[in-house]
């Protein structure tokens, strides 16, 4: 961990409530460094952690819902990931787009440009797309893998992945 605000946002609260339950809680017990960092969950204590707050020495992670008008017009963060953007509602009960009410959580580090965005998601209608339009307004690079074999880089492709459906079960991934 290292002294940071940090907010996660997922199209609903119902869906951050599931990650939390299903993958972060499960995670941070399974970690030995994170539950010594990541205060314990606790009902009515101001000082420890919440289902949708954790808090660890000099900083926080925030978990919320595109649909959350308070969360996202309130805190101020460093670091803000945004998962499966293309399901985000386009406007936020008439108060705006929730992308740029959550672009403003970050105004603070703007000065110092000491601020990243990462967005994610599984596209959906072209042209309507958050995420192609932000693949677009990039630098558009992709991320490569080093071939296990010639040790060559490639774009991990999934079109690519052979895999055997039956057992034995084998994954391969062929040099392009």
């Amino acid at each position: 961990t290292w002294p940071t605000q940090v907010m996660v946002i997922f199209p609903t609260l119902a869906a951050v409530k599931q990650f939390n339950r299903e993958k972060l809680k499960p995670t941070i017990t399974a970690s030995e460094v994170l539950r010594r960092h990541v205060r314990e969950e606790k009902s009515r204590a101001a000082d420890g952690s919440s289902t949708l707050f954790k808090t660890f020495p000099g900083g926080f992670f925030v978990l919320t819902g595109a649909n959350s008008t308070a969360d996202l017009a309130s805190k101020t963060v460093q670091y803000l990931l945004a998962d499966e953007v293309d399901r985000w509602p386009l406007d936020l009960e008439g108060q705006g787009d929730p992308m740029k009410m959550a672009d403003a959580r970050m105004i603070s580090f703007h000065q110092t440009g000491d601020h990243k965005k990462l967005e994610g998601s599984t596209p959906t209608i072209a042209g309507l797309s958050r995420i192609d339009d932000a693949f677009d307004a990039g630098d558009q690079r992709q991320y490569h893998v080093p071939c296990p074999h010639c040790g060559g880089m490639q774009v991990l492709a999934f079109e690519r992945l052979r895999y055997r459906r039956r057992f034995p079960h084998k994954a391969e991934y062929p040099c392009r």
